[in-house]
């Protein structure tokens, strides 16, 4: 990843959302030694699609923050301001102020699957407790005028798959390769939950014990009573985004506490609905979240 090569990544760096549970990579960014940008990784997600699409990224995502041009930009450090590989600019359409994220087009993909593809190609995603962005970055990688190369992983390669259960098409991917299970989990520390993935919701969730400081526990209920006062104020449910580290805690004692449905948690990776926010190195899934609510949305 940190090297120019002719798997296409960013010379000498990366564009990242998130290098908060990456040391190694932070110490390159801090030492000056690699290029480094960070995009919302929403937009990330919009860039992949426009890529796949040929369009440029724009959004009003990030303006009047550190993301904007005009503050610090999407550079991490002195080098990548200097080079500039990837690039924020302020753009105007319509007399309305946006932001164009732009980055080298993607030359090749490493996506996974949920346990399986067949022989042609064609990846199911039913075991994954998230679809993400992988349909985007093989469509992205695949792209003309110069389509890349994109590699998926599975547990299993079978004859057929139910063709309503694809979610890559085989024609975007050029190479399977199979893991061993312990290589292919659904989570940092997770190998296999049925409820992650949807395939069964249950009504009482064992939850796995952490070592929380009562503290975060303190300012997680704190939170959770101010959501039940605007529930109470509304007279209605609402809907609320959690993002990693405390806010996290926040979904389990709305889950402890039996007011899932009227606080109903979203993770900004897809799950929604009365699930069970993970933390720490498993955010980003849940246990058994539910699609559905009976709700506007309040951030």
């Amino acid at each position: 990843m940190i090297k120019d090569n002719d798997f296409g990544f960013i010379r000498g760096g990366f564009m990242m959302p998130f290098l908060g549970v990456a040391p190694s990579l932070q110490r390159l960014v801090i030492e000056d030694r690699v290029e480094a940008y960070s995009f919302p990784i929403g937009v990330a997600t919009r860039w992949f699609r426009s890529v796949a699409s040929g369009l440029p990224a724009i959004t009003k995502v990030g303006l009047g923050t550190f993301l904007d041009p005009r503050q610090d930009g999407i550079y991490l450090n002195d080098l990548a301001r200097e080079r500039r590989t990837c690039r924020v600019e302020l753009v105007s359409i319509n007399g309305d102020e946006y932001l164009l994220y732009d980055c080298p087009k993607p030359r090749v993909g490493l996506i996974r699957g949920g346990s399986t593809a067949d022989e042609f190609g064609n990846l199911t995603m039913s075991e994954e407790a998230i679809y993400g962005t992988v349909l985007a970055i093989a469509q992205a990688v695949k792209a003309q005028p110069k389509p890349g190369v994109v590699i998926a992983q599975v547990l299993y390669v079978s004859r057929f798959v139910n063709p309503r259960d694809v979610h890559v098409p085989g024609p975007l991917i050029d190479y399977i390769v199979t893991s061993p299970p312990e290589y292919h989990t659904q989570s940092a520390s997770v190998r296999y939950d049925p409820s992650m993935c949807g395939r069964v919701v249950l009504s009482n969730v064992c939850l796995p014990s952490d070592d929380k400081p009562d503290f975060e526990y303190v300012i997680a209920r704190r939170v959770v009573l101010e959501f039940a006062r605007l529930v109470e104020k509304l007279g209605r449910p609402i809907a609320v985004n959690l993002g990693i580290g405390i806010p996290a805690l926040a979904a389990r004692i709305i889950r402890s506490e039996g007011i899932e449905d009227y606080v109903v948690t979203t993770v900004e990776s897809g799950p929604w609905g009365g699930g069970i926010a993970l933390g720490d190195d498993d955010f980003g899934v849940a246990l058994s979240p539910k699609q559905y609510c009976r709700c506007p949305i309040n951030s």
